[in-house]
């Protein structure tokens, strides 16, 4: 299945509302409705559903999507919806004209009156049919458009207009005014669209599932796709392309669509919230917006307003991924040398902030990058810690940076060995490719210390091994502040 049924589901009172506005509309009551809500949370496909239903009805429809990349292109929006096959080509002509003309007003009096002969050409051509004029994420317009939008939302209360535009509920500073402006028109509904909730993903799924298959696979979809309809759609699509017998698996798993819609919705979002995705998926968690700051070099206000908006999305459930596969995506869309560059510099400031050595290690190992002398303490202790845990090839991983940052001699002789016994555990084809090195350094004299580097003391407990606590690690002077990856 590519993709959900056709109706709205929770979103029917919406589209209910907007037929009940163009009802007045048709009787010469002219409606305004500003719908609102989350990348990705339906207003696109509210509005091309409603869209079809005015077509149906015979009425003249006008349609723009704002841009982010036409933003600062004066009129864009204004130019799109008269730019349009319904639109009468001596209107287009007259519009145009004054468009083009407009460029030559240098005083605001002279462009409002070039706004209201637009308006006014808009208008002649409502004796007879209702104009619907739809405009998605007017938040991405330019100011000039936002303004026509606005002159023309104060002249349609007794026209036969209809005028719905969709927003994100995160505004520009330059666009307070007009947001404000609009909801002050007497003839202004405002709809706010919400992620599905779970009855809701059940319902959606019901209309190409059975009832019984429905029900059983809702509580799982709507867990790891937050009730977001592009992370259902993608989640069912996994489901689906497994096997020919997808209704025979007992619960949805994320996939490749799920990773591409992930991606999907943080590039349709606002453009640091793809960069704020990527700290998160470094650390972990957006738990500490002060250290995601840091590591973004980003205001807390702006980490602050992205950790909220990729939660309204749906991306993050208590400041964390939904779904491990979500994580993995950013990280795999993150270019190698930017991720390695937050992974280091994450390390830095973790081990600045007191982090364990196990934390700081797990972003040493990922950085992927050659490290400094002062990470071998830290890679060494983490490597023992691991051990404990049983987490073989990440001790190997710890010590194998460990041995690279360290200087020659018996030190780095002793990592060698140590690491050589880690690996024989492995495997012994993995410990010979350690062999040689170690053998050459003890030809050369550099043979290890006498004792091995210290491993958290263990002592058996009921169920098993426990851990107990480690001694405070002798740490060295703490590196120098760590730069901005850019």
């Amino acid at each position: 299945m590519n993709s959900l049924p056709a109706n709205l589901f929770e979103w029917e009172n919406h589209l209910s509302a907007l037929r009940e506005m163009l009802r007045g509309a048709t009787q010469g009551r002219g409606r305004l409705a500003l719908v609102s809500g989350a990348v990705a949370s339906g207003k696109t496909t509210l509005l091309n559903t409603f869209a079809e239903q005015a077509i149906e009805s015979g009425e003249l429809l006008l349609e723009a999507t704002g841009s982010r990349a036409e933003r600062d292109l004066p009129f864009g929006i204004v130019r799109k919806i008269f730019d349009n096959g319904a639109m009468p080509a001596d209107v287009r002509s007259e519009v145009i004209a004054l468009l083009d003309g407009n460029a030559l007003e240098s005083t605001a009096a002279g462009r409002m009156r070039v706004m209201s002969q637009i308006s006014s050409a808009l208008l002649r051509m409502v004796d007879d049919r209702t104009l619907v004029v739809l405009v998605d994420d007017v938040h991405c317009g330019d100011d000039q458009s936002l303004q026509f939008l606005l002159h023309l939302a104060r002249r349609v209360r007794q026209a036969k207009v209809l005028i719905v535009l969709t927003e994100s509920p995160r505004l520009r500073q330059e666009q307070f005014t007009f947001h404000a402006e609009l909801l002050r028109q007497p003839n202004c509904v405002r709809m706010r669209l919400h992620m599905l909730t779970e009855s809701g993903v059940a319902e959606a799924l019901s209309g190409t599932l059975s009832a019984t298959v429905a029900a059983r696979l809702a509580p799982e979809c709507h867990r790891v796709s937050g009730g977001n309809p592009m992370l259902l759609r993608a989640l069912l699509e996994d489901w689906r392309t497994v096997g020919e017998h997808g209704e025979a698996q007992q619960r949805p798993a994320p996939g490749e669509a799920f990773a591409h819609a992930v991606l999907g919705c943080l590039h349709r979002g606002e453009p640091e919230a793809l960069e704020i995705a990527r700290g998160v998926a470094v650390l972990g968690d957006a738990r500490s917006p002060r250290l995601l700051g840091q590591l973004l070099d980003l205001g807390a206000n702006t980490v602050q307003q992205g950790v909220q908006d990729l939660h309204q999305c749906a991306i993050l459930e208590h400041n964390a991924f939904r779904d491990e596969v979500a994580r993995t995506a950013v990280l795999d869309a993150t270019p190698a040398t930017a991720r390695g560059a937050l992974h280091a510099r994450a390390a830095r400031l973790l081990h600045a902030d007191g982090a364990s050595a196990l934390d700081v290690a797990r972003q040493l190992v990922s950085a992927r990058q050659d490290a400094e002398r002062w990470t071998v303490p830290v890679l060494r202790e983490a490597a023992e810690f691991a051990l404990v845990e049983e987490e073989l090839e990440f001790a190997l991983r710890c010590l194998e940076c460990a041995h690279h940052a360290c200087p020659p001699g018996p030190e780095r002789t002793a990592l060698k060995a140590r690491l050589v016994s880690i690996a024989w555990r492995i495997g012994p084809a993995t410990a010979e490719s350690h062999l040689p090195e170690l053998t050459e350094d003890a030809g050369r004299g550099r043979s290890p210390r006498a004792t091995s580097p210290r491993s958290p003391p263990t002592s058996p407990g009921r169920g098993g091994w426990t851990r107990r606590p480690a001694p405070s690690p002798r740490w060295p002077a703490r590196p120098p502040p760590a730069t901005t990856p850019r």
